[in-house]
């Protein structure tokens, strides 16, 4: 790694690149005057070593420094953060305490907070809402099942006026086995980072261009009623007529309907001289997409209601910080890899911290839950969390 990072240097330097690190370094290294006469500094626990440099370099000349942060959800080690830096700030007058009492999370419920702390191995710094909230673990073995725990976590959170969940796991490859798991068993779902999960934005016809699989999704449903004189945005006909024909044949016909003022079923089916309800496919797409867009059609029709994707956010807890939702469901897969740093003092202590962190994303009910092939981390799985301990 030592390598890695001193022919980057050397990358930079002879090419006269500079990151923003390396503005904050020469901001220090030039005595930089702080910007103003007051400061407010959020979130201090993800200040890298060079940004707290600066920070400490400003306090002596700034009239009065403010910082507010939380050494318990400090999980940029890899940036270099450490939580150290907020609790060891030099000349603080006030540190915020009121007669010994923890300020309160108005986000996470008694439970909630509990199974945090468990995790956590010790107190946290902020005190559970005054709500009792409901915490559980799931063994998940079949994908049917992981589907009943996203439904009816969806269906609690709408009861209580809310409209989304987090499905939060550790790592980037984890995020995308759930994502496959879920579209192809009938769940639409998205992505905290609009960029890592794609199932049902763009996605490439056999001639490179693009169709968004939500609106082909709504447009097949609308088709599928037969009621051929009712209107369909023009948006979800351009997707059906690109994933039923070739480019030469609807070039023409995507040119008029943007022309077009109102638009019926019967229209589009006129020009692509099909139902593609009846046939279940798309000539011009991926046979995965086909099938993960009736997948999720057959699945509202037992369910009853439409699920959209972004009522269903999953990614990784990283992806999560500063963000909540009704419902967390918190997955324990784990890197067989990454396993020896959990017999590491000061790593454990940091994986506690994210999983604590993903733990308190949750507004109203927390599940944690085992899932998949994958090695799992013994802060959480099993029920450590809620009824063993947490032990590495």
């Amino acid at each position: 790694m030592q390598e890695i990072l001193a022919a980057w240097q050397e990358f930079k330097t002879a090419g006269g690149y500079l990151e923003h690190e390396d503005y904050v370094s020469m901001a220090v290294t030039e005595e930089l005057p702080p910007p103003a006469a007051i400061l407010v500094v959020d979130e201090y626990q993800d200040t890298s070593p060079a940004q707290d440099a600066l920070i400490r370099s400003w306090s002596t000349n700034a009239e009065t420094v403010y910082i507010a942060g939380d050494p318990d959800q400090s999980i940029y080690g890899f940036r270099g953060c450490d939580p150290a830096l907020l609790q060891d700030f030099p000349n603080v007058i006030d540190r915020g305490a009121r007669n010994g009492e923890r300020p309160i999370s108005h986000r996470c419920p008694a439970s909630v907070m509990a199974a945090a702390e468990t995790i956590l191995g010790r107190p946290s710094n902020a005190a559970p809402a005054p709500r009792i909230g409901s915490s559980t673990h799931a063994i998940i073995t079949k994908t049917a099942d992981l589907v009943w725990w996203v439904e009816t976590a969806l269906r609690y959170a709408q009861e209580r006026d809310r409209d989304r969940i987090f499905v939060l796991t550790r790592f980037r490859r984890h995020v995308r086995a759930l994502a496959n798991d879920l579209a192809a068993a009938g769940i639409p779902c998205a992505s905290i980072n609009p960029k890592r999960i794609r199932l049902w934005s763009d996605v490439k016809t056999r001639d490179q261009s693009t169709v968004n699989a939500w609106q082909l999704t709504q447009a097949v449903r609308r088709v599928s009623t037969g009621k051929f004189y009712d209107p369909i945005p023009i948006s979800e006909a351009s997707a059906l007529i690109a994933a039923i024909m070739p480019a030469n044949a609807r070039t023409a016909i995507l040119a008029d309907l943007k022309k077009a003022a109102s638009l019926k079923i019967g229209d589009v089916l006129r020009w692509t001289g099909e139902n593609p309800f009846r046939y279940r496919t798309f000539p011009q797409l991926d046979r995965r997409v086909t099938e993960r867009i009736y997948a999720a059609l057959d699945r509202e029709k037992v369910r009853g209601h439409i699920i959209v994707p972004d009522q269903v956010q999953i990614d990784t807890i990283h992806a999560a910080k500063g963000l909540e939702a009704s419902v967390v469901l918190l997955h324990s897969a784990y890197l067989r890899g990454r396993m020896d740093d959990l017999q590491d003092a000061r790593r454990l202590a940091e994986e506690r911290r994210v999983y604590f962190v993903g733990a308190t994303r949750a507004e109203h009910a927390l599940v944690t839950f085992d899932y998949g092939s994958a090695v799992k981390n013994p802060l959480i799985a099993g029920g450590a969390a809620f009824w063993q301990g947490a032990t590495a």
